[in-house]
């Protein structure tokens, strides 16, 4: 017997290297060198992991933090908060943070 359908492939993941901000209806990553931002998709886990650090490291909200994150695009509608933003990143795993945010990766 023959079963043809679609499966589930699962997404790849790549390593995203630039700055998450957090704060009131923000919840954002933006690429070193680009000016595009995303809407964040994680767990809760991950989720809460972010937010506390940004919270524990910066004395201010919407202050951002240098991130290594492996995750993908989804191809979702944008829907509420993130409308306004160029798509979203489902964040797979949280590789690396810190405070210091590179010169790379803030504009002038």
């Amino acid at each position: 017997m023959l079963f043809i359908g679609c499966a589930h492939q699962p997404a790849k993941n790549y390593r995203y290297k630039g700055l998450y901000y957090w704060g009131h209806e923000v919840n954002t990553f933006q690429p070193c060198g680009k000016r595009i931002e995303y809407w964040v998709s994680a767990n809760f886990e991950l989720q809460s992991r972010l937010q506390r650090f940004s919270e524990s490291e910066t004395s201010e909200p919407y202050q951002p933090v240098y991130v290594e994150i492996d995750g993908h695009l989804l191809n979702e509608p944008l829907v509420g908060f993130a409308e306004g933003y160029s798509g979203l990143l489902r964040v797979a795993k949280v590789v690396n943070q810190t405070a210091e945010v590179p010169k790379a990766c803030l504009w002038p």
